[in-house]
């Protein structure tokens, strides 16, 4: 039995599901997510943030289970000296009160909800931003922080199971901090803006050869061998 992700796999076992012997197979990135040129990337950043602003981006179904609204309060509390813009893509039962508490919170253009974006805009925009937000209460596997690892931007998630667990993979470039915390994760924006760089030779390396389609072929090839011997 392969699983998506480590956790699932434990939790598996916890519930005594019946299975002999388990894999875990993450996900594969598509390959239109990788890194941008300078050029490029400086077009697409133009329409959404002004010289010298970072960019935040966040991709996730409006739902509460990716908890936005603990998003949008750790953005109204970042320092202002921290000029920063927030593009939020993705559509859901939650659009409605998400923009009420944007307005509440008074962040006025700072947020951007560009709701349901194709799958080629997703991998631009991840590519443009500057540090890429996972607020989520509840993850397996977020493939949105390996799609945004794979076009060179920094991730702080929270601690979801899926966060935590690759956290550990990608010790460099993925800060992980409490979930439904807006100081916490106000705190690790903040810490990932002021470092301000693209991710590590070794994530890089990481995603090449565990989170590629090459990658995953092998790893169900080697699946499949096993179960033949």
């Amino acid at each position: 039995v392969t699983f998506y992700s480590a956790a699932l796999m434990s939790r598996a076992r916890e519930l005594a599901v019946p299975f002999s012997a388990g894999s875990v197979v993450y996900p594969a990135v598509d390959l239109m997510f990788s890194p941008l040129a300078g050029p490029e990337r400086e077009a697409i950043r133009a329409p959404l943030v002004n010289s010298g602003e970072f960019l935040l981006f966040n991709v996730k179904r409006l739902h509460p289970l990716a908890d936005h609204a603990t998003l949008l309060r750790a953005f109204s509390l970042l320092d202002p000296a921290l000029k920063a813009r927030l593009v939020i893509a993705g559509s859901g039962e939650e659009k409605e009160r998400l923009e009420a508490l944007a307005a509440s919170l008074e962040l006025g253009s700072r947020v951007r909800f560009l709701g349901l974006v194709p799958n080629q805009e997703v991998a631009r925009l991840h590519g443009a931003a500057d540090l890429f937000v996972l607020s989520s209460r509840l993850e397996a596997t977020p493939t949105v922080v390996l799609e945004a690892l794979a076009t060179g931007t920094r991730v702080v998630s929270t601690d979801n199971p899926g966060g935590l667990e690759l956290g550990a993979l990608f010790p460099d470039d993925l800060r992980v901090v409490p979930r439904e915390n807006p100081e916490a994760l106000a705190r690790g924006i903040a810490a990932a803006l002021r470092e301000n760089r693209r991710i590590s030779e070794r994530t890089s390396r990481v995603i090449d050869e565990q989170f590629s389609l090459r990658g995953l072929v092998d790893r169900y090839c080697a699946i499949y061998e096993d179960a033949r011997r």
